[in-house]
């Protein structure tokens, strides 16, 4: 007991322990029971990840930081978002935020740039006119009806403006009056309005153009939904751009959106060689947490491990000439998807993710701390 007291004493900000230790406690005795010798070690552990690295209780169970075959060397790989949103907001205005994460601001900003991304039908704010950029305002609950019904295309999508993480994006087509959802649900124009206007969480929507995949995307995965690349650029303060980390994320089952969740979604996540554009084998997680190797596609039995992504050149030039036109701000996660007409960046995120998935192979994010690092020492 003696041992256990002194461990959870290292637990810093004492207003905040006792949440945290209930969430730490139920994370060590769901790896290793209280009752077994292995549990104090886990204890361990999980308190000097937290108050060393920032790492939470479910950074530290979805990551399965707890793991004993995971070295010291090994847990280097790993970076908590706490300690990543320290290093970005030294590397990045948080003024400029909007920029990036207002996928409404985004999209307009980027057109102006004369950069690829999907074309924007209109903007819906619950509280104000809608805007469309066929110069139409829409301004009560019929103009949207007829606007639905007669000026958009056979195929489009809606994302809430301020949304993260795939949230509430719905995917639509439509055959005169009558629309369809990516699930093959049925809906009337009313229907799609309501989406918008009676979202629990969002009030205001972009409509917008739905890509297509690469033909050569589509003979990987066997998938027509779009399927899109994780990029992220640092910019030194000479101006010179450089990648880091690049994977490419392929949907699993009846998934429609793309988003990997650090596997939590079911669908992987393939690194990308960021001199040739060849995917490495792709990372999944089984329902225990354990990342493994898929290195063929189970659906269209097609290669994953060794597949060269269509495009790499142009879509480095494309991501290169962005991040520099989104200086200030430093580093930036890209999404990009490979369209038959060529990469079109789909969003920007100035508060990326950790990838910690590649913790258990390859060493990226070692580099990336090592990156961030010597540009916050300039």
């Amino acid at each position: 007991m003696a041992s256990i007291r002194s461990i959870l004493g290292k637990l810093k900000h004492p207003v905040k322990r006792s949440s945290e230790l209930r969430r730490l406690l139920r994370v060590c005795h769901k790896f290793s029971p209280f009752y077994t010798s292995g549990f104090l070690s886990a204890l361990k552990r999980g308190v000097a990840l937290h108050k060393n690295q920032g790492f939470s209780s479910e950074e530290i169970e979805r990551y399965v930081l707890l793991n004993p075959d995971l070295s010291h060397k090994d847990l280097l790989r790993f970076i908590s978002k706490k300690k990543l949103i320290s290093m970005q907001g030294k590397l990045n205005p948080r003024s400029w935020s909007r920029v990036t994460e207002d996928k409404a601001l985004f999209y307009r900003y980027f057109e102006g740039l004369g950069l690829a991304v999907p074309h924007i039908y209109a903007l819906f704010f619950r509280c104000t006119p809608g805007f469309c950029t066929n110069g139409k305002f829409l301004c009560n609950r019929k103009d949207w009806f007829r606007f639905l019904e007669e000026d958009l295309p056979g195929e489009f999508v809606i994302k809430p403006s301020r949304g993260v993480l795939g949230k509430n994006i719905g995917l639509f087509s439509r055959k005169n009056r009558i629309f369809k959802d990516a699930h093959g649900q049925i809906y009337q124009a009313g229907d799609v309005y309501n989406t918008m206007a009676q979202d629990p969480l969002f009030d205001r929507f972009v409509i917008q153009q739905r890509l297509k995949n690469h033909p050569e995307i589509l003979r990987l995965t066997g998938n027509p939904l779009v399927q899109t690349m994780r990029i992220i650029t640092f910019t030194d303060k000479a101006g010179e751009c450089r990648i880091l980390v690049g994977g490419f994320r392929i949907l699993v089952g009846e998934n429609v959106i793309d988003n990997f969740s650090s596997g939590r979604s079911g669908n992987l996540m393939a690194p990308i060689d960021l001199d040739t554009g060849e995917l490495g084998p792709a990372k999944a997680r089984e329902a225990n947490g354990i990342i493994r190797d898929i290195r063929r596609h189970s659906k269209t039995g097609e290669l994953i491990q060794g597949f060269n992504l269509p495009q790499w050149k142009r879509c480095r030039a494309l991501i290169q000439n962005a991040a520099i036109k989104m200086l200030p701000i430093r580093t930036i996660g890209w999404d990009v998807a490979l369209t038959p007409r060529g990469p079109v960046i789909v969003e920007a995120n100035m508060w990326w993710n950790p990838p910690n998935i590649y913790g258990y192979g390859r060493t990226f994010f070692h580099l990336v701390e090592k990156e961030l690092g010597a540009a916050l020492k300039d």
